[in-house]
């Protein structure tokens, strides 16, 4: 409550206009306490290639290090670049969940889009950290375009259901581009990235944020997991099934199992007519597939009976992973699943949702 802030009045308004919502504060402050008090604090950071390329998480794990933790400092960054919170939710049980995070930030504003997939995905993402049994806070990250593009709407949305915390460095640029006091080129390498400066700027409205949360006044008493949603959050379960342990009586057809992509394990390239078969129990299916803008193949994924058809082809991919729901039903039970390829098809991931 004693720190004073040593930055200009200007400064400190473009950190305050990053703040669209304090969020509940509770789990942050008793994170960040319990690190001052020598506790191992671990931060995770899931998104896109704005947090793979290190230019924000660096510097914001710096400033949690060392001014917050007595004990040991372990940062988790799971970004990947291309990928949505479609595929990043596939992802998440092994590449967040498994370290016990216990501060989560989310990173998808310029990967997602206005698809009700990608919401659903998102607030899936929320809940799915939220319910760890070690309690984690989770902050939701929006970054923007040159242009202008973003998911902040959506993304807003979904975070005040949940009463996360929401840093927007779309209104804090918008803001400070507007007045003169920023210039884009003090922020953008390209149209989506920041470079190095770019990146510590967010940092800091991100520093900025976490010592209001932690001011007596904006503290929170407790924090328990809202039972509603806005999109619906019920792909929170979902695991990248692991074929030979997670799903009963698998055979790969013909299709020819390859090394993975990045952190998903395993690759399935279609190389002729006989259909991938298996057996699992859950509620439904997400198949992460690699995806460009042409020349890709399709499957048809058929489960219990219903066949839902999932085209490699997709706009704003590059050849890296995308991710289409192929069956959901409301309540867990056996599904009979058979995938068929037509062309050229590489399945990365089987998204379980148990």
């Amino acid at each position: 409550d004693d720190y004073q802030e040593t930055a200009s009045a200007e400064w400190i308004n473009f950190y305050k206009s990053s703040i669209l919502s304090m969020g509940n504060t509770a789990r942050l402050a008793a994170k960040l306490d319990a690190a001052s008090q020598g506790e191992p604090l671990t931060l995770a950071y899931l998104g896109g290639s704005i947090t793979e390329g290190k230019n924000y998480s660096s510097p914001f794990s710096s400033y949690i290090k060392n001014n917050f933790c007595k004990g040991t400092f372990k940062e988790v960054n799971a970004g990947l670049s291309g990928t949505s919170s479609v595929v990043g939710l596939v992802r998440s049980e092994k590449d967040i969940c498994s370290q016990n995070p216990d501060i989560v930030v989310i990173e998808f504003s310029v990967n997602d889009h206005e698809d009700i997939m990608y919401k659903k995905c998102f607030e899936s993402c929320i809940k799915k950290f939220l319910s760890l049994p070690n309690d984690p806070a989770v902050i939701a990250l929006i970054t923007t375009s040159k242009g202008g593009y973003n998911s902040q709407a959506q993304m807003e949305a979904s975070s005040k259901v949940f009463d996360i915390p929401v840093i927007s460095m779309h209104n804090a640029l918008q803001g400070a581009f507007k007045s003169g006091f920023l210039k884009q080129s003090d922020y953008f390498s390209d149209e989506y990235h920041p470079h190095k400066n770019g990146g510590q700027l967010v940092a800091d409205c991100m520093a900025y944020y976490t010592r209001q949360a932690m001011r007596t006044e904006n503290r929170s008493e407790s924090y328990s997991i809202p039972t509603g949603s806005k999109y619906g959050s019920e792909y929170y379960t979902c695991i990248n099934a692991d074929p030979t342990k997670d799903l009963q009586n698998f055979n790969a057809g013909s299709f020819q199992r390859g090394n993975g992509y990045n952190s998903l394990p395993y690759s399935y390239t279609s190389s002729g007519g006989a259909p991938m078969t298996f057996k699992a129990n859950g509620k439904g299916l997400i198949i992460v597939f690699k995806a460009n803008s042409s020349g890709m193949g399709s499957v048809n994924v058929t489960v219990n009976g219903k066949t839902t058809k999932v085209n490699g082809n997709k706009q704003y991919t590059w050849g890296g992973p995308d991710a289409e729901l192929g069956y959901y039903q409301d309540t867990a039970g056996e599904l009979d699943v058979s995938i068929s390829a037509s062309g050229s098809f590489t399945i990365w991931g089987l998204g379980l949702v148990k």
